[in-house]
């Protein structure tokens, strides 16, 4: 991009430009958040099972990849995160002899996946969790730089917007 620029008129670009950037850059934060949430819906439908024998993707009851969500911190910061109360286990795993998950949470994912939720076994998976841990998925670990450059190229486009315009404006 070139933008013809009198010395002059530099200081009218200037202000032009203060004036444009920071709501198309606010946009381009909100834009670019908004863009990771399917790539980590699409990643969790694929993650890697938690266990050798168990089904690919962190999907049982479809709570987890509804879960995505981005908001603002800050006012030049975006967070992407899962809001399920349990999203910290399927992301980082449970480490071998921690707590053991609630036998209820247990009997509500066997109903999703179409067992019998007997409590009787549900306390048997829950105390064998907390024996055996249960390995990590690691979703948003594993596309932490990827979701990183699109904000940076949501951000990029939109200085490049905020110039071109404020150079228009300044003419």
């Amino acid at each position: 991009m070139k933008i013809k620029c009198s010395p002059r008129d530099l200081g009218k670009l200037e202000r032009k430009l203060a004036e444009k950037f920071p709501a198309k850059a606010q946009a381009a934060l909100r834009a670019g958040a908004r863009a990771c949430v399917p790539l980590l819906q699409e990643a969790t439908r694929n993650a890697r099972p938690a266990s050798a024998s168990g089904p690919r993707g962190a999907v049982a009851s479809g709570a987890f990849l509804r879960a995505w969500r981005w908001r603002i911190v800050r006012k030049w910061q975006v967070a992407v995160e899962n809001t399920a109360t349990y999203a910290r286990f399927v992301e980082e795993g449970r480490q071998p002899g921690a707590r053991p998950p609630p036998v209820r949470a247990i009997q509500q994912w066997m109903a999703h996946r179409g067992l019998a939720p007997s409590r009787a076994t549900a306390y048997l998976i829950a105390r064998s969790i907390g024996l055996r841990g249960v390995r990590g998925r690691f979703i948003a670990n594993t596309l932490r730089s990827r979701m990183t450059k699109l904000v940076h190229q949501h951000l990029t486009a939109a200085a490049n917007a905020a110039l071109d315009s404020a150079a228009r404006a300044s003419r």
